[in-house]
Formats: C-alpha cells, sequence, structure tokens
C-alpha cells in the first residue's frame, strides 16, 4: 500500500480528506459537464490549488 492510498491518508485527517475531497468532486464536476463553462472550471481548480497551499 502507497502513502497516497486513501485509506491510509483519509485517517490522519478526515476533516481536510473529505474538505479536498469536495474540492476535487468539483473540479471533475465543472470538466465532466455536457457543456464546458471555462469560468467555473477555473474557480474550481483555482479553488483546489489555493487549497492545496
Amino acid at each position: 500500500m502507497g502513502v497516497d492510498d486513501q485509506s491510509t491518508l483519509q485517517p490522519m485527517d478526515d476533516t481536510a480528506w473529505t474538505f479536498l475531497d469536495g474540492r476535487i468532486d468539483a473540479v471533475l464536476t465543472t470538466v465532466r459537464a455536457e457543456s464546458a463553462d471555462r469560468a467555473a472550471q477555473g474557480q474550481a481548480l483555482t479553488a483546489l490549488i489555493t487549497s492545496l497551499g
């Protein structure tokens, strides 16, 4: 099992894991949308990048 596995990282800080997982979900939702909304994609990516510090 690698150190990047969810089963390893999530128990270390469930709050942070849940927060970042939500940011990632937002990015994936905008990228997978039927009609591209570049502004929404940019906002979601910026929020994720900012969260990663």
